[in-house]
C-alpha cells in the first residue's frame, strides 16, 4: 500500500465516523424547534427561500405533490403536518395520512393505503443546524433533503444549504402549551 492509498483509506475512514457521530449527536438533540416535532403536534413548515409554506396541491395530472407556497394559517389545511416521532429525531410527517417522503432522491407525497404500513421512504430526521432552521433528511437515503428552490419547486439533491431550511410553526398540540416554543425570527 504506497502512502496516497494510505492517506485516502484515513480520510474516508474519518469522513465515516465524522457521519455516525454527527447522525448520533443529531438524535440525542432535544429543545428548542426540535420540540416541535412530538407525536401529535401539527406543525407548518416556512421554506426559507420563499418565507411560505410547504402545502400539498394536485398536479395537473391529479397526482398530489408538495411546494412551498401556501399560505399560513388556522384554515391552510394543506399547509398543517401531523407528527409521527419515532424517536431519536427521526419523525414521519403526513397531512391527512399522505405521507411527505424522499424515494429514490424524488420529494414525493405517499397516500397510506389502509391496512397497509407506510414504507421507510416516509422516515426523515429532523435536524437543527442552526438557531433558526431544521433540516429533513432522509433515514432511508442518507444525503437526501427535503428541499425548495426559490420558486418554491421540489429541488432534489439541492446542495445549497439554504434550500433544507425550515421554519417550524406550531398550530396545535395535544400536550398543551408546555410543548410550544415561540419561533425565533428569522430572514430570508
Amino acid at each position: 500500500m504506497n502512502l496516497n492509498q494510505l492517506v485516502n483509506s484515513f480520510s474516508n475512514t474519518a469522513n465515516q465516523v465524522g457521519h455516525q457521530v454527527g447522525q448520533y449527536i443529531d438524535g440525542q438533540a432535544t429543545g428548542g424547534l426540535l420540540s416541535f416535532f412530538a407525536t401529535g403536534n401539527v406543525v407548518c413548515l416556512v421554506a426559507r427561500f420563499t418565507g411560505k409554506a410547504l402545502q400539498i396541491v394536485a398536479s395537473k395530472d391529479g397526482r398530489l405533490v408538495v411546494d412551498a407556497l401556501g399560505v399560513e394559517g388556522p384554515q391552510a389545511f394543506n399547509t398543517h403536518w401531523t407528527v409521527v416521532n419515532e424517536g431519536n429525531n427521526v419523525i414521519r410527517l403526513h397531512n391527512n395520512n399522505n405521507y411527505l417522503c424522499i424515494n429514490n432522491a424524488q420529494i414525493l407525497v405517499i397516500p397510506q393505503v389502509t391496512g397497509v404500513p407506510v414504507g421507510a421512504e416516509t422516515k426523515l430526521r429532523v435536524s437543527h443546524p442552526n438557531y433558526n432552521f431544521v433540516t429533513l433528511e432522509s433515514v432511508k437515503e442518507p444525503g437526501n433533503f427535503i428541499t425548495m428552490n426559490q420558486l418554491g419547486q421540489p429541488l432534489p439533491g439541492a446542495m445549497d444549504p439554504m434550500s433544507r431550511h425550515f421554519v417550524p410553526r406550531l398550530l396545535h398540540s395535544p400536550y398543551g402549551s408546555t410543548t410550544y416554543v415561540a419561533p425565533h425570527s428569522y430572514r430570508l
